[in-house]
């Protein structure tokens, strides 16, 4: 497995195969979430383990599951081999700031593992949310 995180800067999160993305959306009303990812589309990255396609059904649930878990995961949707787990980073009036997310490789980041790293993950969504005002990266307008 080869992981190069260079890869995506500068490029657009994968909305519908990502955990971030997952976990974003999930944080969105749904119509909004789903204008997203149409705009974006459903078409697995390069790279993606084959037969990761998913269609808009499956996305409803994936980003329903999300919600009522407070969190969502990857595996084999972004790269093959790759797993991942994130939460979306709320600000104190529940605007969406973005997601926060541990990824590695599947065989090292086990469901088990996963579950293990949300406390953390968790606690440092809270803190970003809570002292985001004071980061320029927050305040300036895209």
């Amino acid at each position: 497995l080869r992981y190069d995180p260079t890869r995506e800067q500068g490029a657009d999160v994968s909305l519908a195969y990502s955990a971030s993305g997952r976990a974003w959306l999930s944080a969105l009303p749904e119509d909004h979430a789903l204008a997203l990812v149409a705009e974006q589309g459903l078409t697995p990255l390069e790279g993606a383990a084959s037969g990761a396609h998913i269609g808009i059904g499956e996305l409803i649930a994936i980003l329903a599951g999300a919600r009522d878990k407070g969190h969502a995961e990857a595996v084999d949707c972004f790269l093959e081999g790759m797993a991942a787990i994130a939460i979306p980073v709320l600000a104190k009036d529940g605007a969406v700031l973005g997601a926060l997310s541990v990824a590695g490789p599947a065989v090292r980041l086990s469901r088990d593992r996963r579950s293990a790293c949300l406390p953390a993950l968790r606690a440092a969504a809270s803190q970003i949310g809570e002292i985001h005002a004071a980061s320029f990266f927050f305040r300036r307008q895209i």
